[in-house]
């Protein structure tokens, strides 16, 4: 047990590391065409082979145009909104990431049933160091926000009058 804790504290610093490297020094990305689809689907087998994921359901529906983009780069913002989704959900119930063609671009819909962001903080998420997480570094969405634009894109928050938060990423189709 105490073995556990310990490679547990060790992996958060690890990723604390690496999202101080990702957010001082980002990599430019590497683009060729890929499907959307193909990277929601890979990413929601990856967040499913995380133990504490077990109680977590993805549903993934829409269309799966070609972007131009950094297949890499794109996972780990998408990783990053589905664990996002689901630390909301308490790693319990569902999530909906939904896949359009919208006005020419492609729109990646992360939908949870959460409490919601707060309208005074819903701004602010996206500021670098800033979290409301025990453990969080506060770099997920700063990341996430510079990667999208690095790609010609922009990420939103709608919060749904019924509740939860909808984590919305525009990106150019190829």
């Amino acid at each position: 047990r105490i073995i556990a804790e310990m490679v547990a504290r060790i992996d958060s610093l690890n990723q604390m590391v690496q999202d101080l490297l990702v957010f001082a020094r980002p990599a430019p990305p590497t683009r060729a065409p890929v499907s959307i689809g193909r990277l929601v689907t890979e990413t929601v087998e990856l967040l499913g082979t995380d133990p504490e994921m077990r109680g977590v359901t993805v549903d993934v529906s829409g269309a799966s145009p070609t972007l131009t983009a950094d297949a890499g780069l794109m996972k780990g913002v998408l990783l990053n909104l589905m664990i996002n989704a689901a630390q909301a959900i308490a790693r319990r119930g569902r999530i909906g990431v939904s896949i359009a063609e919208v006005d020419g671009r492609c729109e990646v819909r992360v939908a949870d049933t959460g409490p919601g962001i707060p309208p005074e903080i819903r701004e602010k998420v996206f500021e670098p160091f800033f979290t409301t997480k025990h453990r969080g570094t506060g770099l997920g969405l700063s990341v996430a926000r510079r990667t999208v634009e690095l790609h010609g894109g922009r990420i939103s928050i709608e919060s749904p009058p019924e509740g939860g938060t909808v984590m919305v990423v525009t990106l150019p189709l190829a």
